[in-house]
């Protein structure tokens, strides 16, 4: 018998065998304290609503691990550039000035503590993990009547343990024109 190189055909009766099993993934677990990908200090927004938005830039620079450090870091009337390092748990709601750069290093958080952004302008937060705000203390981030305010690359979260969903109030609450 002579194949003339024509295609082995599967007959139709027969099932196909089945495929390989797939390999085995690995999956790596993060820090929950941390944000997966950080944007640079010196990242500027060129784009959409923030453009121009150069929070504390050209000020000091502050690196802070306390509450009382942070609060007074954030309420100061000068140019500032905060960068929290570490956990700051409080609780408590901060407000935030205008001209600041609130930046988070790789692992810092801030537990029961929100920003309240409230008629200010020039504002950046950026890297930070903000959890667990009462609702006695606002949200984890409040903007209200306040222009050129960036938030970029943040984790914004809470849970749902304590007396439900209003326990913790809003994540991220933009109001009053801004």
């Amino acid at each position: 018998m002579k194949f003339t190189g024509s295609p082995l055909l599967w007959p139709s009766w027969l099932p196909l065998p089945a495929p390989p099993p797939p390999l085995p993934s690995v999956t790596r677990r993060r820090d929950p304290r941390t944000v997966g990908k950080r944007a640079a200090i010196t990242d500027a927004c060129d784009v959409g609503y923030g453009a121009g938005t150069t929070g504390g830039s050209g000020g000091t620079t502050t690196t802070v691990s306390t509450p009382a450090q942070f609060t007074a870091a954030a309420t100061s009337d000068e140019k500032a550039v905060i960068v929290v390092k570490g956990a700051i748990t409080g609780a408590t709601k901060v407000k935030v000035g205008s001209n600041k750069s609130i930046i988070g290093r790789a692992g810092s958080s801030l537990t029961g503590v929100g920003l309240y952004i409230n008629k200010q302008e020039n504002v950046i937060v950026r890297n930070m993990k903000i959890s667990k705000v009462l609702a006695d203390n606002g949200d984890r981030i409040g903007i209200q009547a306040s222009s050129k305010v960036w938030v970029d690359h943040c984790d914004l979260s809470s849970d749902k343990k304590n007396n439900g969903k209003d326990y913790y109030d809003g994540l991220l609450d933009i109001t009053h024109a801004s």
